[in-house]
């Protein structure tokens, strides 16, 4: 059994440093004659912990030809570049952190239109970002092995693939600008009084030894400011934007050199008109910006860099002589291409689909997190719970790859994946278990059956069947005892104790890994692999049919989201008691959300795919506690980490709502054994009225009128799609507008 595993491993070690080669190839040429570089003499070690102000560098060079002359840069930490004073980029938070002495992502710009002939200057400073994290929290990214003090690796080459810059120890560094002090989770230290750069003393880079890992150019979009939101100033002098976001301010104002600005950032206020504190898990100061004028008369206008916050609210403290004049909340997201979009008269469920894109954008800077605020955290449930809601309304395919490779990065020799990405020093000890981990299988899964292809499957095959391994060496008896966590921020129970339900709910997600890794192993031609884990997975059933199924249909503990799962995942003997039983226990628990987020993803689709509906309907648009549209009625903008609001108030683990509208409501669901083929099998409701769902250029719309329904379809040109009626048989529509008109499609 060792050496089978073993070699195994091997193999999979084998097949990743194959795919290093590539990525190393590509980066060897967009580097060469490139080297690291940074600060002469500053090293991360036990005499010198300090954090130093952001460092500058500068190069002057002269350019012949500036057509087709591309740049690529990255760097430990972030960078922010400037060619001839213009930045090269509007993206921000560049690269994407990662794991890095595993790999670092790197960017290529096309520069040709900010170059000139004869001589040129590029100008570089760095942040720390989690590269150097210098607080120390709960999350312990302070003691990530890889820590150090930003480095950096550029080179611009012309249209034939020559040198025209590169980075050396030639390079001239500043330590001393106006960028103080940076913190992914604290905020910026800024002293505008030290931009002029040219009176500051500048000696010589140092040659470095880089980051460590691979690098791995970017697939994935960058980070861009997609919204402005002027903000107010409330009678008690809070500033208020009007939305919870993941963002930064644009500063104007106008006083004397030297006057200080302290900006606190918060979610929201408390009851006396205060900002709301909560629990942060920091230690010092959190989500704040200090900027100190330098003295322009017109006045003068900042933005933080290498930081973001998650607020809709902002205290403003000014020190000295100077006036606010207006700030501006500059909402951050990776810059997705929208793919999907709803509409309803139903004015709930509309509420509740803009705190969801709210939530996404806020939980997807650069990679999917856990909420803007305390963590920053690239928690792999967090992501697998949105993940569906996801990709129906973006085409966040290539961001989703990038972030899962990191946990191949980090795997263990004996299989273990860590519960996020980047990995922080606590990763592999608590928080994992198969709802968490089963993301490495199922976010591929779903990126593939929505017609995204194997590649990501294929890429992460080898972590995956390393992971098979060392979730088997989980099990007791076939159960997932004391392997994982329950139905985070249920209201009901302790999510995080081993109970009876939590060992049900991990066992569930395993069993679904087991199958879905081979399906995956299947079409990759890996039949070994593929008839082992449909064998495990018999196994799993069996044993967790004898632990938690009833004749009566009732599993486990009866709670919703035990009855959900067996159904869904096809645990259940009988699913049509199981769902029985569920619509029943929805019931009495009089249709409100009793259950934490692997609830929210099956609870309400359960009951739509078995003929509840009106059961689904009434628990979705709850309005007491709990429910989410309990606190969106308080005035909350985005969806919370917990029903009551304890924690964070822009968490998107609840975000399976935004997919249930649209496979139900718009009818849109995809077939598994049809990857990528759309399948239009619409619920009308007459309590919505009307509903509009638009996905990829097929319009899926109904409005009732009396008892009749008016249903359109729009399918675009070269698409076919099947669409399935009330009372109809299945077909076929083509592209062009289609038109049905249903009475009583409720069978009322």
């Amino acid at each position: 059994m060792w050496y089978n595993h073993g070699m195994k491993s091997l193999i999979a070690a084998s097949v990743f440093l194959a795919l290093c080669v590539v990525w190393g190839a590509e980066a060897e040429e967009a580097f060469r004659d490139a080297s690291w570089i940074g600060v002469a003499g500053r090293h991360y070690y036990w005499g010198d912990k300090e954090a130093h102000p952001a460092p500058v560098f500068r190069k002057s060079f002269t350019c012949g030809d500036p057509a087709g002359c591309e740049l690529a840069i990255t760097c430990g930490g972030y960078y922010y570049a400037l060619l001839n004073g213009k930045p090269v980029t509007d993206a921000r938070l560049t690269p994407t952190p990662s794991n890095y002495d595993r790999a670092v992502h790197w960017n290529e710009y096309d520069v040709s239109a900010l170059l000139r002939p004869g001589t040129n200057e590029l100008v570089v400073t760095l942040g720390s970002g989690f590269y150097n994290y210098v607080l120390e929290d709960n999350f312990l990214m302070n003691q990530s092995l890889w820590r150090d003090y930003p480095n950096f690796l550029a080179r611009i080459r012309d249209a034939r693939g020559a040198t025209v810059v590169a980075t050396d120890a030639s390079w001239d560094v500043c330590t001393e600008g106006p960028l103080r002090f940076d913190a992914i989770r604290r905020g910026n230290v800024y002293d505008a009084r030290l931009e002029n750069l040219a009176t500051n003393t500048w000696t010589k880079a140092q040659k470095k030894h880089g980051a460590g890992g691979v690098l791995r150019k970017a697939n994935h979009s960058p980070v861009r400011v997609f919204a402005r939101n002027p903000m107010r100033r409330l009678p008690s002098g809070i500033w208020d934007a009007g939305q919870n976001a993941a963002a930064v301010c644009e500063l104007h104002v106008k006083g004397e050199a030297g006057a200080e600005v302290v900006l606190v950032h918060r979610e929201d206020l408390d009851a006396k008109g205060g900002l709301l504190e909560f629990d942060n898990f920091q230690k010092g100061e959190f989500m704040t910006d200090h900027y100190f004028l330098r003295g322009d008369p017109d006045g003068e206008t900042w933005t933080p860099r290498f930081t973001y916050h998650g607020f809709r609210y902002v205290r403003v403290e000014v020190r000295g002589k100077a006036e606010v004049l207006g700030l501006v909340q500059l909402a951050l997201s990776s810059d997705f291409k929208t793919v999907g979009t709803l509409a309803s008269e139903d004015a709930d469920l509309m509420r509740m689909q803009r705190a969801f894109l709210w939530s996404f954008r806020s939980n997807f800077v650069g990679y999917p997190t856990d909420c803007p605020t305390r963590e920053k955290q690239g928690w792999s449930g967090d992501a697998l719970a949105a993940c569906e809601s996801g990709l129906y309304n973006f085409d966040a395919a290539s961001a989703y790859g990038d972030w899962l490779l990191g946990f191949a990065d980090v795997q263990r020799p004996n299989g273990q994946i860590p519960c996020k990405s980047p990995i922080s020093a606590n990763g592999f000890n608590w928080g994992y278990g198969p709802a968490w981990d089963e993301a490495l299988v199922l976010i591929p899964w779903r990126i593939y059956v929505t017609g995204g292809g194997l590649e990501l499957a294929r890429r992460l095959y080898p972590a995956i069947r390393s992971y098979r391994g060392f979730a088997k060496s989980m099990m007791t008896d076939g159960l997932a005892v004391g392997f994982g966590l329950g139905d985070w921020c249920s209201p009901v129970g302790r999510f995080w104790e081993q109970t009876p339900s939590v060992t049900a709910n991990a066992t569930a997600y395993h069993y679904r890994g087991l199958t879905v890794s081979a399906r995956i192993a299947e079409l990759l031609g890996e039949t070994a692999d593929a008839v082992r884990w449909r064998a495990e997975a018999e196994g799993v059933r069996a044993s967790f049919r004898k632990a938690y199924c009833r004749p009566d249909g009732g599993v486990c503990a009866d709670l919703p989201t035990d009855l959900a799962l067996a159904v869904d995942f096809g645990l259940a003997p009988d699913p049509g008691k199981t769902a029985a039983r569920l619509a029943q226990a929805i019931r009495d628990g009089k249709h409100l959300q009793r259950y934490g987020i692997f609830g929210a993803s099956h609870v309400p689709f359960v009951l739509m795919d078995h003929g509840y509906a009106e059961d689904a309907l009434k628990l979705m648009k709850a309005r007491d506690f709990p429910s989410v549209l309990h606190y969106l009625d308080r005035g909350a903008t985005t969806l919370w980490e917990q029903f009551g609001g304890a924690g964070s108030r822009n968490h998107v683990m609840f975000g399976a709502l935004s997919a249930w509208m649209y496979r139900y409501l718009g009818g849109f669901s995809f077939d598994e054994t049809r990857p990528g083929f759309l399948t239009v099998a619409p619920v009308f409701m007459k309590e919505v009225g009307s509903f509009k769902a638009a996905y990829r250029g097929v319009e899926s719309s109904w409005r009732f009128d009396g008892d009749v329904v008016d249903y359109r379809l729009r399918v675009p040109e070269g698409t076919q799609v099947d669409v399935v009626l009330p009372g109809r048989s299945r077909q076929t529509a083509g592209s062009g507008e289609h038109r049905w008109s249903l009475r009583n499609p409720q069978g009322l």
